[in-house]
């Protein structure tokens, strides 16, 4: 979050100052956890280490303002753990969290995805740590979609779209674009990789 503030000299006497805040680079869907779902977010955290969270950097910071908590149902939780913001897109992970009697489950959720081999090619792979920004449809939450940016003026990158199901994600359809071109292309006409029956 950019946060811009300037100072206005009104007839010598007042100081005005206007804040204008830009963040467009977080999700559109995210809300402000409450309490309870803080507590979630931090117990998450404490854990990262024995599920693998966040392995090449975390701002805590980030992560505890900007992390959502899904809930399902009493006992059952997503969490969409913000590690970092790089350049010009997040770094975040999934984390199933279940409440028991016995003691809180947290798992790192893997999901089904693509990710280039060494020759180049895109390959079905699971994937655990994710780069890009997350966009679900308000009309239909149980939708969710990825969409990753690689580089080449921001015109090369991916999108993935992901059915909701309980602690379980499907992948629907996934699309990649590889070659550098001037011509921008939208995520949603990226070339089709992969689509569901």
């Amino acid at each position: 979050m950019m946060v811009n503030a300037v100072l206005l000299n009104m007839n010598k006497k007042y100081l005005i100052i206007i804040i204008t805040f830009f963040i467009s680079f977080i999700p559109n869907f995210i809300v402000l956890a409450n309490n309870q779902n803080q507590e979630i977010i931090q117990e998450v955290y404490k854990n990262r280490k024995k599920i693998n969270l966040c392995p090449d950097a975390l701002v805590w910071d980030y992560a505890q303002t900007v992390s959502e908590v899904i809930k399902f149902n009493q006992q059952e939780y997503i969490v969409i753990f913000y590690c970092f913001l790089a350049a010009y897109q997040t770094n975040f992970s999934f984390v199933k969290y279940v409440k028991t009697n016995s003691g809180n489950q947290i798992e790192l959720l893997k999901l089904d995805g693509f990710q280039e081999n060494e020759l180049g090619k895109l390959e079905r792979t699971n994937v655990d740590n994710f780069a890009g920004f997350i966009y679900r449809d308000e009309k239909n939450p149980s939708i969710l979609k990825i969409h990753t940016i690689s580089g080449c003026a921001k015109n090369i990158g991916a999108l993935a779209t992901y059915k909701i199901n309980g602690s379980n994600f499907t992948l629907l359809e996934y699309r990649a674009k590889t070659d550098c071109t001037d011509v921008f292309v939208e995520p949603e006409n990226y070339p089709l990789i992969y689509r569901a029956k």
